[in-house]
């Protein structure tokens, strides 16, 4: 599910607050942007997770349209952040 960058409160997260998944069922949240960086990417992490118990962390769309350039960096702020859930 994409995240934009500036949505790092409680309240873009609320209706997520009843979803019910299966267990077998993973969501994830597009909460990594280049923009914002690592405490961005915190920031949303910690919104999220003040309303949804278990999800992982994705780009907001994917890695398939960016700049191969900026590819490295966004992998090493997924790696930083992968122990914050």
């Amino acid at each position: 599910m994409p995240v934009p960058r500036e949505r790092d409160d409680t309240e873009y997260f609320a209706p997520l607050a009843d979803l019910k998944l299966q267990d077998r069922t993973e969501l994830y949240l597009g909460l990594a942007h280049q923009t914002g960086g690592k405490d961005g990417t915190r920031r949303r992490i910690d919104a999220a997770s003040q309303v949804v118990g278990r999800f992982g962390v994705a780009t907001e769309c994917g890695f398939g349209r960016r700049d191969i350039d900026t590819i490295p960096d966004l992998m090493r702020q997924h790696a930083a952040v992968a122990g914050k859930i």
